[in-house]
């Protein structure tokens, strides 16, 4: 494992870097737009933007990436997300922001792939678990420090534009220095709905669920914070809780996941984000004390629920599969995510900050009663099951590092040593 680590130190710490970056840009979008005027609704469509960008960039940035390579595709889509982030300071209006988003969206797709598709290089049948486990490890630590970072300058100014894009541009600097074998060509998304659907109806409905309620809560989570702590500090603290509460409960999850019917933690995972939910809509308590229990709550249902569907869907999957099921689920989280934003902000404006809460507890309730009644009609289904794997929910590249897949390729088969 050391071996391992050391081979890939730089991918890793590029990760890191992009993802404290983005993480810090998500929060800080939100926040600088509603001091500075913009509606709900228009805030709700900037997220939108986001994963109406990475959706085209997880089925188009793979033609970038077979022209002019993995380095240069790399240092092409970092410099362009380091520019938008740094004129966004200067051009605060909501059309020219939905653009950049967009942007946004598109860069991080294609940062994405390229980081999987080098780390799939350094993978083996032995290890997919170790590397997918350890990426999933920086993905989220790389999140929360972003949080932190978010309470340190205030939105209202340029500082914390200039730091995401200090990140942006710091994260070339590992993957340009890597003695990593170069990769393969990156895939094409596999999307076939009605086979999968036909296979794992609960895994695409809880895809969408989580779609529609994740997208959400990035977007207009800031803003309910904000509302509730009244400060900057406590923004920080309401998101850093949700990613540290996932970060707690994705491993023990998926665990225990491969000891029973994954519909099981699959449904108290929904329940979770369900009970918290209705906490965040009627606790008499402080505002302060709201948010640190909402926020930890979610987290512990939310996020371990991707890498739970994934495994569900791929319990059932015949040889061969896996790739085409997992580009199916993505899609249909991608689709929900561009469509969970717009929604909530209309709640948000006609019943106020909490009905965030009451959207994304009304459509994981929905997610949670459908899971219970697939569990009563189908309690006497058994399948040989797959090891669960917190697979994290960025592009298909991810797949083919999954040792679910058995080094099944997206494109053309990976070269043998």
């Amino acid at each position: 494992m050391r071996t391992l680590l050391t081979t890939l130190f730089a991918l890793l710490f590029s990760v890191f870097l992009l993802v404290t970056g983005n993480g810090l840009q998500s929060t800080l979008i939100s926040v600088r737009a509603q001091v500075d005027g913009f509606s709900l609704t228009e805030i709700g469509f900037i997220g939108t933007a986001y994963f109406v960008g990475f959706l085209f960039g997880c089925m188009g940035a793979g033609w970038l990436i077979r022209r002019v390579g993995h380095i240069r595709t790399f240092a092409i889509l970092a410099a362009v997300a380091a520019e938008v982030a740094l004129v966004q300071s200067f051009f605060v209006e909501p059309i020219p922001w939905f653009l950049f988003r967009v942007i946004s969206g598109f860069c991080f797709a294609g940062l994405a792939m390229i980081i999987e598709s080098w780390l799939n290089e350094n993978a083996t049948n032995e290890n997919r678990g170790k590397v997918i486990s350890t990426y999933r490890l920086v993905d989220l630590t790389g999140i929360f420090c972003g949080q932190i970072i978010f309470s340190l300058s205030s939105p209202g100014g340029f500082a914390l534009f200039a730091v995401v894009t200090s990140f942006l541009c710091m994260s070339l600097v590992p993957v340009s220095a890597t003695t990593s074998q170069h990769p393969r060509e990156v895939g094409h998304m596999s999307i076939n709905l009605p086979k999968v659907w036909g296979k794992a109806q609960t895994a695409i409905i809880t895809c969408f669920v989580i779609g529609l309620a994740n997208s959400s809560f990035w977007t207009l989570a800031p803003l309910y914070a904000l509302e509730l702590g009244g400060s900057q500090v406590w923004v920080s603290i309401f998101m850093g809780l949700m990613v540290l509460g996932g970060g707690l409960a994705v491993w023990p999850m998926g665990a225990w996941s491969d000891r029973v019917d994954r519909r099981i933690p699959m449904f108290v995972c929904t329940l979770i984000v369900v009970c918290a939910s209705l906490f965040a809509v009627v606790a008499p308590f402080d505002g302060s004390v709201v948010l640190v229990i909402a926020g930890f709550a979610y987290g512990i249902g939310a996020l371990p629920q991707y890498g739970l569907a994934i495994a569900h869907a791929n319990d059932s999957a015949e040889l061969g599969e896996f790739v085409e099921i997992s580009s199916t689920l993505l899609f249909a989280f991608a689709v929900a995510s561009i469509i969970g934003p717009i929604l909530a902000a209309v709640f948000m404006r006609v019943y106020g900050a909490t009905a965030m809460f009451a959207f994304i507890g009304g459509v994981h309730l929905i997610s949670a009663s459908h899971n219970l009644i697939r569990l009563f009609r189908h309690r006497l289904e058994q399948h040989e099951k797959e090891k669960f794997v917190p697979v994290p929910r960025t592009t298909q590249e991810v797949f083919d590092i999954d040792p679910r897949g058995d080094g099944e390729a997206l494109g053309d088969e990976k070269p043998q040593a």
